[in-house]
């Protein structure tokens, strides 16, 4: 039998009443700083602050190392983290998510749409960078100060996730810790934690005393430990005095979207990639700084230094030796293809590893089949298609707070069970193929099938109510013409008959209609 560091903090956290909270909070703080390395690593590449911006040039005198100063230490940082998260969340969520359900009249999908306003769009899509970047996002809904359902990031370094230690697939506590600035009492601003305890019914609020000290409930918040949500009758913006309801969700109120099962960044596999990339650029472009193209040798130059030589060179064109004296120049090689072939074969396998969409390949020329973009968007689906189970289920979830919402507010009890999450992925494909295909297939699929294939339709429903609409006003414009007489052909009263080529070119009269 063991125990894992997770039951080991369960079991500490149901005791809490022989413990002292700010021994705990102190504890699970340090030790989830150590191990949000890898997060912060991930935080820093995104933002281009990569390991080689730290490079120090260092030379050894009788074994002591020094730091030289006046070397050339140029550090060129090459973020292709930042295109690969950026590549992956606007390829799932550069168009927007859209909602079905199998029963037409499911009222969960008009619930779910009526979050997704731009807000929405731009959540998910840093949603999911958020998770690739770090290894998890977390979303908190919750209701705000007007009354109605929101929802917003709290960013994972902040959070620290505690799991049922059975299965370790339920959240029973969700711990958040962030800084914030004092005054101490000898007037010196200073920086200390504030903590958010959050389980499935409330929420404790802690600050850390001075000098990192112990931590106590926040004295500041007025309702402490507090529900979920607390809300009041508005009336000209203000709270109306008397008319408090408060409540809990039932379940701790953070959506968490996870990058991978083992809650790992994209960074991790890449980073000794970019480092060498990073690394190799910079020494190349050092040499390329201190080795000259060309120097000179000199034989009996009969100036005084070699300031002097530059400026006689640089002025004059000349410079004066003496009788056996001369000057040449010597070339200097900097060996480029062996570099070139390793970056080469490093860049190849940073999209490789991080399955995405080098924008350097052409190997299907300009206008590549449909087989082909598909075969060159696999990588990358297969990296997607994991992001969007989760996400789907991140964003359900976020549907079910707010069919919570609903039925506190106006009594609605709405199933959320039946909702599908649509992603409309912002693919490339070659547009005449695949028309030209939705054409050919008329009469083999139905109509919603063929538009939701079609490059050009958006969204379906519509077109489909769209092509109703004006088949009724082409139906209406025809029993409008049957009743003034029938639809009159190309020869009407008063006009010649029309003229039809014959095979000569000539033309000749004839009857229509």
């Amino acid at each position: 039998m063991y125990i894992t560091e997770q039951d080991l903090i369960n079991a500490r956290l149901a005791v809490t009443g022989m413990l002292q909270d700010s021994q705990i909070i102190g504890d699970l703080i340090d030790a989830d700083e150590t191990a949000k390395t890898d997060m912060q690593d991930g935080i820093d590449y995104y933002k281009g602050d990569h390991d080689i911006l730290d490079r120090e040039i260092k030379y050894w005198v009788d074994g002591i190392e020094y730091t030289d100063d006046n070397a050339t230490n140029n550090q060129v940082v090459h973020p292709f983290l930042t295109y690969l998260i950026d590549q992956k969340s606007n390829y799932i969520c550069g168009n927007p998510i859209t909602f079905k359900s199998e029963d037409e009249n499911d009222p969960v999908v008009e619930l779910a749409e009526t979050i997704t306003d731009e807000y929405f769009d731009e959540t998910m899509i840093e949603y999911i960078k958020g998770a690739g970047v770090k290894g998890y996002e977390t979303l908190h809904p919750f209701i705000n100060e007007k009354g109605e359902f929101d929802f917003v990031i709290i960013p994972a370094e902040q959070c620290i996730l505690i799991y049922d230690s059975l299965y370790q697939r339920d959240l029973i506590y969700v711990i958040r810790y962030y800084e914030f600035e004092y005054i101490d009492t000898n007037k010196v601003k200073k920086t200390g934690y504030k903590v958010e305890w959050w389980d499935k019914y409330q929420v404790k609020y802690y600050v850390q005393k001075e000098d990192g000290g112990e931590y106590i409930l926040d004295p500041n918040e007025p309702v402490n430990p507090r529900p979920h949500w607390i809300e009041s009758m508005v009336v000209a913006g203000q709270p109306v005095e008397g008319t408090e309801k408060s409540g809990s969700w039932g379940k701790v109120p953070f959506i968490i979207l996870k990058n991978n099962a083992e809650f790992q960044p994209d960074l991790k596999v890449l980073k000794p990639m970019i480092d060498d990339y990073d690394l190799n650029i910079s020494e190349f472009s050092n040499n390329l700084e201190d080795i000259q193209e060309a120097y000179w040798v000199l034989k009996g130059y009969q100036g005084q230094n070699l300031n002097e030589f530059r400026t006689n060179l640089k002025k004059y064109r000349a410079i004066q030796v003496d009788e056996e004296g001369g000057v040449e120049t010597q070339k200097v090689e900097i060996p480029k293809d062996p570099r070139d072939s390793h970056l080469d074969r490093l860049e190849e396998n940073i999209f490789i590893f991080g399955r995405g969409l080098n924008p350097k390949t052409d190997v299907f020329g300009n206008s590549p089949s449909g087989v082909a973009l598909r075969w060159l968007f696999t990588p990358m689906e297969i990296k997607c298609n994991g992001t969007m189970r989760s996400l789907t289920v991140a964003v359900k979830e976020l549907v079910w707070f707010l069919a919570q919402y609903t039925k506190i507010k106006d009594g609605l009890d709405i199933d959320t069970s039946g909702l599908q999450v649509v992603f409309n992925k912002n693919l490339l494909i070659n547009e005449t193929e695949t028309i030209d295909n939705v054409i050919k297939s008329k009469g083999t699929i139905d109509q919603e099938t063929a538009l939701a294939n079609h490059p050009w339709v958006k969204n379906v429903d519509e077109t489909i109510k769209k092509l109703a609409e004006e088949n009724e006003a082409r139906m209406e414009l025809f029993d409008d013409q049957e009743s003034q007489g029938g639809v009159q052909g190309s020869e009407q009263e008063g006009e010649e008959p029309g003229e039809v080529p014959d095979e000569k070119g000539s033309t000749e009269k004839t009857k229509t209609g």
